[in-house]
């Protein structure tokens, strides 16, 4: 093992490795190598075990393409950690021919004419946490990857930040981060117009193409477009990050039957969204709204024609206006009494009233002001999930009522009336809150 105790510096090669499990540490200290002439930081061929740590590699004047700050040739199971490399030509670690197994951990590697890291794919490359910035050089490549067969895996956060690309070459498949952690950074990202891209389950990267000539078994779409308008926008936190957001829980789409909007992981739990797709639903709703405004707009031209040119007959005796024929208005003024069938509407009284003693509504009831009902009275109300009562009003409370309440799931303690206010309210209450809303039943008798 060897510690630097201070900066070393060389016209061409500083340090080459010629034995097995071999440690350096720099402890900070500088290796500042090609100041005259092509080289090497360190220059490592057919060694095992070889670990670098801690070391500052500054390339001098003499720097060129075929430079290099670390050089691994036949080289494995090697470890780089925490090193620091600034250099304005040639490539900080080179991971060349048949190394395998070698490791690359915390580095920030800085580049302004060169390549951060060019690794053989068929090397089994771990890059875990390291920074590459790179510089303005057009032929500079922040990160580059040769080779064909084999695996080059990264994990934790591969930053890369200013200019330069990431080049493969004869390469099917270029995996960066883990399966369920780790980040991918890139910077200085600018606009344009394109394709947009698609992430599956396996984190594979996709074209979200539209035309014809990608797909096949193309039918029309059948199923209740209306369901996404039962769709409640939510707020919330990730958890990753902390950030605040806004939009629609996967777990809720699925659970309304709209698999076609949701992206499920490997384990067919609801992952993500399709936003982009959800235009589809919201185009049908469009569609059948468009149709009915359509309809209702005919209705009104009808409603428009004078007497003779309409399908309705009229009679007039006595001041009274009768017809057996249906009849669309669109205002209709009447001044004493109207009678339609058995139903009387009395407009001196401000009564109505029906022959039979009973009046039926059939649909919603509403009414301005206040409505006043005699004997009992009974309704449906919920308590948001999080809240552990609601208050009911109603002025048919007494101090004699009884009131009863049926919880509409099931509970693992009880629901509970616990205040009452005569000819005001009652209040509902359980002991703990719920992650979900608690819909119930309520009945007054007095």
């Amino acid at each position: 093992n060897s510690t630097l105790t201070q900066d070393v510096s060389s016209a061409g090669t500083c340090f080459t490795i010629s034995a097995d499990d071999v440690t350096l540490d720099c402890q900070g200290y500088r290796i500042i190598f090609a100041n005259s002439l092509s080289g090497y930081g360190i220059n490592a061929t057919a060694r095992n075990n070889l670990t670098v740590k801690n070391c500052s590699f500054l390339g001098g004047a003499g720097i060129d393409t075929s430079s290099a700050g670390v050089l691994l040739v036949g080289t494995n199971r090697s470890v780089m950690r925490q090193n620091v490399m600034n250099l304005s030509a040639g490539i900080g670690f080179w991971d060349e021919g048949s190394s395998m197994l070698n490791l690359f951990v915390s580095n920030l590697i800085n580049t302004s004419g060169g390549s951060c890291m060019q690794v053989e794919v068929d090397n089994h490359t771990n890059i875990t946490d390291n920074i590459l910035v790179g510089g303005t050089a057009t032929s500079s490549a922040l990160f580059r990857i040769s080779g064909t067969t084999g695996n080059a895996s990264t994990s934790g956060t591969l930053t890369f930040d200013t200019s330069g690309t990431i080049q493969t070459t004869a390469l099917n498949t270029l995996t960066l981060g883990g399966s369920t952690t780790g980040n991918i950074i890139l910077g200085n990202l600018t606009s344009s117009i394109g394709t947009a891209l698609v992430v599956d389950a396996n984190g594979a990267i996709f074209k979200d193409s539209s035309s014809l000539r990608y797909k096949d078994q193309i039918e029309n779409l059948q199923t209740d477009f209306r369901k996404i308008l039962d769709l409640q926008p939510k707020s919330f936190v990730f958890k990753a990050t902390g950030k605040a957001g806004i939009g629609f829980i996967a777990e809720d789409v699925d659970a309304l039957g709209l698999k076609d909007l949701v992206i499920y992981d490997n384990l067919g739990q609801p992952d993500a969204l399709k936003y982009d797709r959800m235009v589809v639903y919201l185009q049908q709703v469009l569609l059948e709204h468009d149709n009915q405004l359509a309809s209702i707009s005919a209705e009104l031209a009808q409603l428009r024609l004078t007497p003779e040119e309409s399908n309705w007959q009229y009679a007039t005796e006595s001041g009274k206006l009768m017809t057996t024929l249906p009849i669309q208005v669109p205002d209709l003024t009447v001044i004493g009494k109207l009678q339609v069938g058995l139903l009387s509407f009395d407009d001196l009284e401000s009564s109505i009233s029906s022959l039979t003693g009973t009046i039926t509504v059939k649909g919603d009831l509403a009414v301005t002001g206040s409505l006043k009902v005699l004997g009992s009275s009974a309704g449906s109300a919920v308590i948001p999930a999080g809240s552990t009562s609601l208050t009911i009003n109603s002025d048919l409370v007494s101090a004699q009522s009884a009131v009863f309440v049926t919880p509409n799931i099931v509970l693992e303690s009880p629901l509970s009336v616990t205040e009452s206010s005569p000819g005001t309210s009652f209040k509902v209450e359980i002991p703990r809150p719920l992650d979900r809303d608690l819909p119930f039943k309520w009945w007054i008798v007095n």
